[in-house]
């Protein structure tokens, strides 16, 4: 079935074998090629921005006089290089389909993202940087970043998407018509001699292909329609699932209710005597406001019930302004924490789009055979959405296959 991305910030990882070989290019003075592909998406208001490709974007090394079509970023790319060579990759943007436009957010992400090694592990986090140059060249990898931007990701996988926005803003205040990003790990190498990198690319790496990397731009923020249907659902579930609340709703039901919800996405919420928030990695209720306490000192407030919801938000990396999207939201944040095995709803089954964001489900498939019955056979799907539009799923359980 095919399916219309709302939300792109699923990665797709793949161990690549054998060593990387790259082609370094001279310093180009011929100005800005044009890709084939710098097609910007319109879809119910929601901007989708290509990166340009195109001689514009590459990586540069340390220690090697040169730079290279493909990106990617980390250490040690080939058996020429010296051990703890570090590398970079800068990305570009064009900005002109936003000029005099107001939006919301700006998401960068790619669903193209291949590791080898475990860069993640030696290097640290993928971080991105706010740059400006009017040519790609080896001097990039001393270029002064105007900012540091947010945290692309922090394992191999993913998911590879972070907020860009102030980026963004900052770039078309300044007058730019393109936004530029240098993207690179915490540390450029490790000198232990092993090849550790993330690879961006879908069928050549040494290319700098268009669309390996988009932008998602929102023009507003979320409608109070999508907030106010978001709270009713959220609280039907917990009435559902674990019953009526005698004191007002509290983080520990929501928790309970959905396995999808996480204490991180309280922090900050507002609640009727106080206010909750994370302390050393631990959710806590503070209370701190005036008047008689009383036994729904705890209860979340419905400007407490806002924060969630835009916590819930950054978390999947997207902006949700719709009833429709909301309602995709709410599926992949999950059955009951203490239900193994969960059916598909109904409900569930024509949807026309899933949020593509790696929660990961092993469903049973139900196979046709020609002869015999067959037994059903497991695959993991990206999360329950995907695998409950499949006609041949009944059921399935949170994680992937391979991890039961």
């Amino acid at each position: 079935m095919n399916k219309k991305i709302i939300i792109s910030i699923i990665a797709t990882i793949v161990v690549i074998a054998g060593g990387v070989y790259l082609a370094f290019n001279a310093d180009d003075e011929n100005g800005v090629t044009s890709p084939e592909d710098t097609s910007v998406v319109t879809t119910n208001d929601t901007i989708f921005i290509n990166n340009h490709g195109g001689n514009m974007e590459g990586h540069t090394p340390r220690g090697f006089r040169g730079s290279g079509t493909g990106l990617f970023a980390g250490d040690n790319l080939n058996p020429g290089f010296p051990d703890g060579d570090g590398v970079q990759l800068f990305l570009t943007f064009d900005l002109q389909s936003l000029a005099d436009s107001e939006f919301h957010s700006a998401i960068l992400s790619s669903q193209s993202a291949h590791v080898q090694g475990t860069p993640f592990g030696d290097l640290g986090a993928l971080a991105v940087e706010a740059v400006e140059y009017s040519q790609f060249s080896p001097a990039l990898w001393e270029l002064e970043p105007i900012d540091s931007v947010c945290i692309l990701a922090v394992t191999g996988t993913g998911p590879f998407a972070c907020d860009v926005t102030s980026a963004i803003k900052q770039a078309l205040e300044d007058g730019r018509k393109m936004a530029q990003f240098r993207i690179r790990f915490e540390a450029a190498g490790d000198n232990d001699g092993d090849t550790d990198l993330i690879l961006f690319y879908n069928t050549n790496s040494n290319i700098n292909e268009p669309g390996l990397f988009k932008l998602t731009v929102n023009p507003g923020e979320t409608s109070a329609d999508a907030q106010e249907y978001f709270n009713e659902k959220l609280r039907a579930g917990v009435i559902e699932r674990i019953g009526q609340p005698i004191h007002g709703f509290v983080p520990s039901m929501f928790t309970q209710a959905f396995s999808g919800i996480v204490p991180e996405d309280f922090d900050g919420a507002d609640a009727l005597l106080g206010e909750y928030k994370i302390a050393e990695k631990e959710l806590i209720f503070i209370m701190d406001k005036g008047g008689p306490i009383h036994s729904a000192a705890e209860m979340l407030s419905d400007e407490g019930m806002k924060t969630v919801f835009e916590n819930i938000q950054k978390r999947f990396n997207g902006p949700v302004v719709t009833t429709d999207e909301v309602d995709r939201l709410l599926l992949l944040l999950g059955a009951p924490s203490d239900v193994l095995v969960t059916k598909c709803l109904p409900e569930q089954r024509n949807l026309d789009a899933c949020i593509e964001i790696y929660q990961p489900v092993c469903a049973k498939v139900n196979v046709q055979c020609v002869t015999t019955p067959c037994d059903p056979v497991e695959e993991t799907f990206p999360n329950s959405c995907f695998a409950c539009t499949n006609s041949f799923v009944e059921s399935y359980t949170e994680g992937e296959c391979s991890s039961k």
